[in-house]
């Protein structure tokens, strides 16, 4: 490769993922030192679980691309984007600083002519079979070599069991934040609740600082929720388990819908957010609840780092294959030299939010995941002290038939209710706490609510009153969200509704709950505005 190539390097692993030869290291980075070393031991100890994954995705004869790890480069540390496939029992791997200079030195690699190849394998295979041609008149120092070769072997083994022991230290990780998800986000949850009905109801009897101290608990129990939800998301992204529901999406229904729940946000800093359309805006194969995490992320952090009466533009219009969303500010900017880490976890820029609003750094890394989980890519241009415009694709609807999907249409917005007095619910929840504070919310909205502490007087419930909405928590004393669902459908009076309330489940039991009739997962502390748009999409007396 010249000079003028990206920086990066192109290296070859025998399938056991021992450095074999270094085709490229125009990085610098002295590869060759550690030719007959496991590929493991060029990256740092938070990448070793990514590598090994990766040695074991090209053994398996798969081609991969985006993988990201840190790079150790003597006493420093360089994330690099990885991508490798396997030939004739051979592992290629390649890594430079941004996916389009990887596949720069991949099209270089396969320009290498078939003598190239030839030398290449043919040093391979010699360097494979080099030491049973010694013979030991021959060679003095056999013993030694034989004493060598005999310590690689045990090496490889206490390899082999770390990599089992990072599997299951991974999957006790895992479950540990699992957890965490339900444990936490549980008592956050409360903390919330109660902070906003008493700075709701408190009005002038509180001081002054206690009102800013009890607002300030208020922030931080959203702050500390926020960061708990991220790192579950990236976690489960980055262990491989990002679980896209795909259906057709009316992108502009969509959008509609989070420029809605952000509209509050950005009123109380005087932004105006708006929808454009240079052409009727395009129906996307997407998951529409992590497309609607990527928007929201996107619009809501253009409303923390733009100043007081600044505008937003959400944009949306079609590119060859694609639906394109743009996301335009006219805030504050990102200075050059930091765009490129903004899609990395945990990184933070110059940029201040405008309103003291807290990051915790995981949020665009996220989106970049769900975004090229799709087939899609997203990209920022920013200009200090003018503004940012993030810009992601997705893939269009694929119509295969006719019939073939359901016609997907805009819900036009109707004038409703203020509130949904009248409507009769029932809470199955074993925590009294919980209990506690979703019937004062849910009474205040004028609604009559029942509460179960399991399974069995639920069901007692259900077979006595008619219900409009059940709401069941995931984990109860006698059984699962599902299970009682199936149970509800044939002994409750009328057809209410059913929902589940959760601290977080995954993909498989999101799927359960939903096959069993639940109409969806509705993760905890589930905000006023949202359970008051539930209550309100049914008339009163629809479970009678």
């Amino acid at each position: 490769m010249s000079a003028s190539q990206p920086q990066g390097i192109v290296l070859t692993c025998t399938v056991d993922g021992m450095i074999d030869a270094v085709i490229a290291d125009n990085y610098e980075i002295g590869v060759a030192r550690h030719l007959g070393e496991s590929f493991v031991h060029l990256v740092d100890a938070a990448s070793i679980s990514k590598a090994l994954n990766l040695l074991r995705e090209l053994k398996a004869g798969r081609t991969v691309t985006g993988w990201e790890m840190n790079l150790v480069v003597g006493q420093h540390l360089h994330t690099l984007q990885f991508a490798g496939f396997c030939r004739d029992q051979v592992l290629y791997i390649i890594g430079a600083q941004q996916d389009t200079e990887v596949i720069r030195m991949y099209e270089d690699l396969a320009r290498m002519n078939n003598e190239q190849i030839t030398s290449l394998r043919r040093v391979v295979k010699e360097r494979a079979t080099a030491t049973p041609a010694i013979q030991p008149a021959d060679n003095p120092y056999l013993d030694d070599l034989t004493k060598m070769n005999n310590d690689l072997i045990t090496l490889q083994r206490e390899l082999s069991q770390k990599n089992r022991d990072l599997e299951r230290l991974n999957a006790e990780k895992n479950q540990l934040l699992g957890m965490v998800a339900h444990d936490l986000r549980n008592p956050l949850a409360v903390i919330l609740d109660y902070s906003d009905f008493l700075l709701a109801s408190a009005g002038d009897r509180l001081h002054p600082d206690e009102h800013e101290y009890l607002k300030e608990i208020d922030n931080s129990s959203r702050f500390m929720l926020a960061m708990v939800g991220d790192l579950l998301n990236l976690s489960a992204v980055e262990a491989g388990r990002l679980n896209l529901d795909r259906r057709p999406v009316d992108l502009k229904a969509l959008a509609q819908r989070v420029l809605r729940l952000l509209r509050p946000q950005a009123e109380r800093k005087g932004m105006a957010l708006t929808l454009e359309e240079t052409q009727p805006a395009p129906t996307i194969w997407a998951d529409e609840f992590k497309t609607q995490q990527v928007l929201t992320n996107l619009v809501s952090n253009a409303i923390k780092y733009s100043p007081a009466g600044a505008s937003t533009q959400v944009r949306l219009y079609q590119e060859a294959e694609m639906a394109v969303v743009e996301v335009a500010d006219h805030g504050q900017g990102i200075p050059a030299d930091e765009v490129a880490n903004l899609f990395k976890p945990y990184s933070r820029t110059s940029v201040q939010t405008t309103g003291g609003e807290s990051s915790t750094g995981l949020g665009l890394a996220i989106c970049r995941r769900i975004v090229e989980g799709h087939g899609g890519e997203i990209s920022v241009t920013s200009t200090v002290g003018q503004g940012t415009t993030f810009r992601f694709t997705l893939p269009l609807v694929q119509v295969l038939t006719p019939a073939a999907h359901a016609p997907v249409t805009a819900v036009a917005e109707t004038a409703t209710p203020s509130t949904p007095t009248g409507l009769r619910l029932l809470l199955v929840e074993d925590s009294p706490i919980n209990s506690k504070v979703m019937a004062h919310m849910w009474a205040k909205l004028g609604c009559v609510v029942d509460i179960a502490e399991n399974g069995a007087d639920a069901i007692d419930a259900a077979k006595q009153a008619p219900y409009d909405f059940i709401f069941l928590d995931y984990h109860l004393p006698d059984m699962t969200a599902p299970e009682l669902a199936q149970r509800l459908a044939s002994v409750a009076v009328g057809r209410p509704r059913l929902f589940t309330l959760t601290g977080g489940v995954g993909a498989e039991e999101t799927a359960a709950c939903l096959a069993s009739g639940i109409e969806a997962v509705l993760l905890k502390p589930i905000s006023r505005e949202e359970i008051k748009r539930i209550l309100l999409s049914a008339p009163v007396g629809a479970g009678g």
